[in-house]
């Protein structure tokens, strides 16, 4: 356990040090982005009634936005891995506290469990489901904001008649996947397994937000016959009450693997965008 804490010590105090220089480059991102697209900047057309033939510069807008996005990326993920690290110090704390309690009251461990019932609660339970659960709504919500972003700026450059809010959808993933594809004409089929795996990162999504992080979403029904029941009890990093149904992202490594899985998917779209623009495929 030791050598555990000492190596994620390490690493949160490497990405501590990056910090600071990661926020620098998101700040200047999106001053580039506020500069190119508002006032036309490097020698360039401004964006809004710019000549829609002019697609080596659109091409040239795409990645800096893509840049930014892997940015934000990177510093989502330190702020998840120092919360947890902090997590751990208080997890490892209580550990300590309660094995000295045993030791010099080696007959007394009901006594002693029911004593620190409350702290383990806090350690083990609430602050884990405020860090991680919260944290996880949060990148899912960047992940949405980010698509729509990619979307403005198509809609902008290629002043498409159809708009996002005009399709049919239940909800933004849908909308956004429609618009790149249907109205938009970009070819996601390389990001197919992408867009998959993010329909089960949203049901939990939608489970922490609307149900109170709770799998139990029909009452009429067993734990066990809940549509994400399967799911979650087969996801180790996911900790569920199959007695009260309350689930915890107990893992970090939950939302860094979403976290990585947006950082394809923003990557795929922009690309495929500009390879749309190079084969032509979006009429103008």
């Amino acid at each position: 356990m030791f050598s555990v804490i000492v190596l994620i010590n390490k690493v949160a105090y490497g990405a501590c040090k990056k910090k600071i220089r990661t926020f620098g480059k998101i700040i200047g991102s999106c001053i580039l982005i506020c500069i190119v697209v508002l006032g036309g900047g490097l020698g360039a057309t401004p964006l809004y009634g710019m000549n829609k033939k002019d697609y080596e510069w659109f091409k040239n807008v795409l990645p800096i936005f893509g840049e930014s996005f892997q940015d934000e990326i990177i510093f989502l993920k330190e702020y998840l891995i120092t919360n947890n690290v902090e997590l751990l110090k208080k997890q490892t704390t209580f550990f300590k506290k309660y094995d000295e309690l045993l030791k010099n009251r080696p007959n007394s461990r009901k006594d002693i469990l029911d004593e620190t019932y409350e702290e383990y609660r806090l350690n083990f339970e609430q602050f884990p489901k405020v860090i991680n659960n919260s944290i996880f709504v949060s990148t899912f919500s960047f992940m949405e904001a980010k698509l729509i972003q990619i979307i403005n700026l198509l809609d902008d450059f290629l002043e498409l008649k159809i708009k996002l809010y005009d399709l049919a959808g239940n909800n933004t993933i849908d909308k956004c996947h429609k618009y790149f594809s249907k109205v938009a004409n970009i070819n996601l089929e390389l990001l197919k397994n992408e867009f998959d795996k993010i329909k089960d990162f949203q049901k939990i999504r939608n489970l922490i937000v609307h149900n109170d992080s709770n799998v139990k979403k029909r009452r009429d029904k067993k734990i066990e016959e809940q549509s994400m029941y399967n799911y979650i009890i087969g996801e180790p990093r996911i900790k569920l009450d199959t007695f009260s149904g309350y689930f915890i992202i107990n893992d970090y490594k939950y939302i860094d693997e979403f976290l990585d899985i947006v950082s394809r998917l923003l990557s795929g779209i922009i690309k495929s965008s500009i390879d749309s623009l190079n084969n032509k495929k979006v009429t103008v």
